[in-house]
């Protein structure tokens, strides 16, 4: 892998988040911790989003290193840890910046995501991005107590997020 492509995996997931912003701003709510105080949700968006889309793509990776096996959750117990360190962070310091060890993290994540993405056939491709988005449906559901449809709805638009700009720029490149 090759700095190029880190960067443009890198620059992908920011674009993902970016996409899911909007949407953040009107689910934030169901997030948060209920000790949390005084937190902005147009502010929250943009960093959520990438824990978000994230999650997403560390679920896409187990799914596709799992497509012949029981699927298991490690991924989206991982969106826990995440979500719950972000509000932690946020609530008590909201002008931190990530440390280079979670961005390097992030980075790598997106890039692996990418590259299973290219070279998995378009059918296995389809099943693993179903597969991950019900998943996530399901955590976020048990994590925040979303209503069904809510978790559903938003879980799609995490996967067009982080399909759109992470793992079918890749694909297309193949």
């Amino acid at each position: 892998m090759t700095d190029e492509q880190l960067g443009a995996a890198v620059a992908g997931l920011q674009d993902a988040a970016a996409d899911l912003r909007g949407t953040l701003v009107r689910e934030i709510t169901w997030f948060e911790p209920p000790d949390a105080k005084n937190l902005d949700p147009i502010s929250l968006a943009a960093g959520f989003g990438l824990v978000l889309a994230s999650s997403f793509l560390a679920g896409f990776e187990e799914e596709a290193r799992r497509a012949a096996k029981k699927l298991g959750r490690q991924s989206f117990r991982w969106l826990r840890g995440m979500v719950e360190k972000y509000f932690r962070t946020a609530s008590s310091q909201p002008k931190k910046q990530k440390s280079n060890s979670e961005e390097e993290e992030v980075s790598h994540l997106a890039r692996d995501a990418a590259n299973t993405a290219a070279t998995l056939d378009p059918e296995t491709y389809q099943q693993i991005l179903t597969a991950t988005e019900e998943r996530l449906s399901e955590e976020l559901q048990a994590t925040t107590a979303m209503p069904k449809k809510r978790a559903q709805d938003l879980s799609r638009k995490i996967r067009t997020a982080a399909e759109k700009h992470v793992l079918a720029k890749r694909r297309q490149r193949k």
